[in-house]
């Protein structure tokens, strides 16, 4: 199993790094929609994937929670009814101190591209400034 993909729990289903970050991001109050982008993923998809997570991980509070939906009215569970329930799906550490560290790992890595656009522009912005000043004095020698 590589390091990008990893068997949750007993679940049978593989769940890759950056779906379970985004998975837990939702468990923390991300919106369906922000996540997705995480793992690059659309909105349905995102949501489809939360919900097998949650039937793979604990069926029995997962049923629980989608006889109150439907008893609120819902034909699927809405995310916002797990929430609550996050101890019942992860362990303290896997919320806390790893996702902790997946968090900084993942700022970090924003960090990183924001700095390399911030090179790459300002190596542009040089580029410009030469072309500029080139074309500004040819443009003096050849109208004086």
């Amino acid at each position: 199993m590589t390091e990008k993909t990893k068997l949750y729990n007993s679940t049978k289903t593989i769940f890759d790094k950056k779906t379970l970050y985004a998975i837990k991001s939702i468990f923390l109050g991300a919106k369906v929609h922000d996540a997705a982008a995480l793992c690059e993923r659309n909105d349905q998809s995102m949501r489809n994937q939360f919900l097998l997570f949650c039937k793979n991980t604990n069926r029995t509070k997962f049923e629980e929670i989608a006889v109150q939906a439907v008893n609120d009215g819902w034909n699927n569970p809405p995310v916002k009814y797990f929430r609550d329930y996050i101890n019942d799906f992860f362990s303290k550490d896997e919320i806390t101190t790893d996702f902790i560290s997946e968090y900084f790992d993942d700022v970090g890595d924003v960090i990183n591209y924001y700095a390399s656009c911030i090179a790459e522009a300002s190596n542009q912005l040089r580029i410009a400034r030469a072309r500029h000043a080139a074309m500004t004095k040819a443009m003096n020698l050849n109208f004086n």
